[in-house]
């Protein structure tokens, strides 16, 4: 089982730690747009025990909302309809995002979610994400656009003392730790909005994603 080790901050511009991450050296991976569902019991059982179960798909993503390096173009990050299960287990106490992982690949996606509601895992909040990925030394960086929530920077490494080094090569030392998983954070955006918590950056009607 691996561990994920990561920091999230919140910023007002992509471009700033774009530039900085070229400056550097860092290798660019790809830009997708990502449609994540998250499932749990009727009764939030998951939620309750701090695990969380995940099944992402990369979705094609229109030429006018691409976004391409300082300098170059992006490789394709992924086949478009590629799907990712990830179960991750309750977080660790500290500043930093601690907590176990286990990933695997699938064919279908939404077969996996008609699998899943049929053991009584029902869909709790679903939403699109712009991702923009970096590779610098041994950490990844994510660029992340959210409806509702903006703009954000992931790090993820394999320590803590190796995610706070980059993150203050990239200048983000001035910006505040968000603690909080997107998930929560948009549950919480939706609740204050009155909205339904499948947000896409599109309105649901012209969306295509089924939600099996």
């Amino acid at each position: 089982m691996s561990l994920e080790i990561e920091l999230k901050v919140r910023v007002d511009d992509h471009d700033v730690v774009r530039h900085r991450l070229v400056a550097l050296g860092a290798e660019p991976l790809g830009a997708v747009l990502e449609f994540n569902r998250l499932f749990d019991t009727r009764d939030g059982a998951l939620a309750r025990a701090g695990v969380g179960l995940r099944v992402r798909t990369h979705l094609p993503q229109p030429v006018d909302q691409a976004v391409t390096p300082v300098g170059g173009s992006f490789p394709p990050a992924s086949a478009s309809g590629a799907a990712k299960v990830t179960v991750k287990g309750p977080q660790r106490p500290g500043p930093f995002k601690v907590r176990p992982e286990e990933e695997f690949d699938v064919t279908d996606g939404d077969a996996v979610a008609r699998a899943f509601a049929l053991l009584g895992y029902e869909t709790t909040i679903a939403f699109e994400k712009r991702r923009e990925s970096w590779r610098l030394d041994d950490c990844r960086i994510e660029l992340d656009t959210l409806p509702l929530l903006g703009l954000f920077v992931e790090v993820e490494g394999p320590s803590e003392q190796v995610v706070s080094e980059v993150r203050r090569r990239l200048g983000l030392d001035a910006h505040p730790h968000v603690q909080a998983s997107y998930v929560s954070l948009l549950d919480e955006a939706c609740r204050d909005r009155g909205l339904d918590t499948h947000v896409f950056f599109q309105p649901p009607e012209s969306s295509s994603h089924a939600e099996g």
